[in-house]
């Protein structure tokens, strides 16, 4: 490969991280490309996904571990979406056939020493067993939100805090107006960064609901059949996201798609199909995990009279941040994936040239005024025609912190945007 190329690379590394080195508050968010929310986040293609990449402190690209690493005593089959602490240490699953039966297994990473170990104590693996990914979440308190079936009980999110082990929900608790938690959607579950989080659920007697765990409590914030505060039904829910005070979350209702958010023992409505947008009204809105910020500013992808768009809402107002109409010079979106918001207002997501180019982009707005939106900036470049990429990415998996630490699944061909040049 050219040096010309290695530059260029580190160059889209650096990048990255100064763009995403805006202050904000201590979370990771994970950038979602195309498609539907998995129930299993363990999903993830293998062909697609078999390298753990992160950046270092000095935002080179460091390769973490890989399907045909040896962790511990055995190499992984798969490995799982990873999140980023603080410090920019990496946190992920890894599934291992061990006796016969495939199960996961949670481990850090620092790519700054290269050091590598096993999260959850020894003395726990004998009460918790993880039959899907545990999509562990990184806290700034230092503690680690993860999904995990205890044997004897069932399933849980639990929190992993200074080697000691809490169960912030289990399937099966006892909930208000005798409702019972018969289930915990793994792949639905979202932390604020200070220890509560919100996921889907099914309960007794009503379903799917969106629900709330803070300090044992749990909390129904929505339930499939009640009425939605704009007087629509909830038909189906999406999943939730965590931030700060807030919970945002899509929905179907009788009357279309919305977007709803709670705050303080109230939900409001966001935004709801026939809203208006910048050509005419809103016909659909995604019902991936939306973004929101410590504001309650919500981004998040809809349809706008016929065009996928991305739109930033902030009390009730309405900006098009991103229009997926494809120029005839190839300068065009041809589709948008989820987006992803940080506290200064960048919003990065997923998007696509062509069919199978998958790209990571930024973009800046200020509420309220359209002459406001930057153009979109290219983080991770879409596949190059010419030249071939240095490994791929799946876009799906790309998680960072307010530092601008990212960490990624990637193809095996190896990287060279680490390896200094004069």
């Amino acid at each position: 490969m050219s040096t010309n190329h290695n530059r260029s690379w580190i160059a889209l590394l650096v990048f990255v991280g100064v763009v995403l080195r805006a202050p904000t508050a201590a979370h990771t968010f994970v950038v979602s490309f195309g498609g539907g929310e998995p129930h299993d986040p363990g999903g993830v293609p293998s062909s697609a996904a078999d390298v753990l990449y992160a950046t270092d402190r000095d935002s080179r690209e460091v390769k973490l571990v890989g399907a045909d690493s040896s962790l511990d005593d055995g190499e992984p089959l798969d490995l799982g979406l990873p999140s980023v602490g603080p410090d920019g240490t990496v946190f992920f699953g890894a599934a291992f056939r061990r006796n016969d039966r495939v199960r996961w297994e949670i481990f850090a990473a620092n790519p700054d020493d290269h050091s590598l170990s096993r999260v959850v104590p020894s003395g726990f693996t004998s009460s918790l067993e993880m039959i899907s990914d545990p999509t562990p979440l990184a806290q700034s308190d230092g503690s680690l939100v993860f999904g995990a079936r205890e044997i004897l009980r069932g399933d849980g999110l639990y929190r992993l805090k200074d080697g000691k082990l809490g169960c912030l929900v289990r399937v099966g608790a006892n909930l208000a107006d005798s409702r019972v938690l018969r289930n915990v959607a793994f792949g639905s579950f979202s932390a604020d960064g200070h220890g509560t989080v919100a996921f889907a659920g099914y309960l007794t007697q009503v379903g799917k609901a969106e629900l709330l765990a803070t300090d044992r409590k749990v909390t129904v914030l929505a339930t499939v059949g009640s009425k939605a505060p704009d007087g629509a039904r909830y038909r189906d829910l999406g999943p939730p996201t965590a931030r700060d005070d807030y919970v945002a979350f899509p929905a179907v209702t009788d009357r279309g798609e919305g977007v709803y958010a709670y705050r303080r023992g109230k939900v409001n409505t966001v935004l709801t199909t026939g809203s208006p947008c910048s050509s005419g009204t809103i016909t659909y809105i995604s019902q991936d995990r939306v973004a929101i910020n410590s504001d309650g500013t919500v981004v998040v992808g809809t349809t706008c009279s016929g065009v996928p768009s991305i739109l930033m809402v902030k009390d009730s107002r309405a900006t098009v941040l991103v229009h997926a109409t494809r120029a005839q010079d190839g300068s065009g979106f041809a589709e948008l994936g989820r987006p992803s918001l940080l506290d200064d207002g960048t919003v990065v997501f997923g998007a696509g040239k062509a069919e199978g180019d998958d790209g990571l982009y930024s973009v800046h707005a200020s509420l309220g005024s359209p002459a406001a939106v930057g153009a979109a900036l290219p983080l991770i470049a879409e596949s190059d025609p010419v030249t071939p990429p240095l490994h791929s990415i799946l876009v799906v998996s790309v998680a960072g912190n307010e530092h601008g630490r990212l960490a990624y699944l990637g193809g095996p061909v190896e990287s060279f945007a680490s390896v200094p040049y004069e």
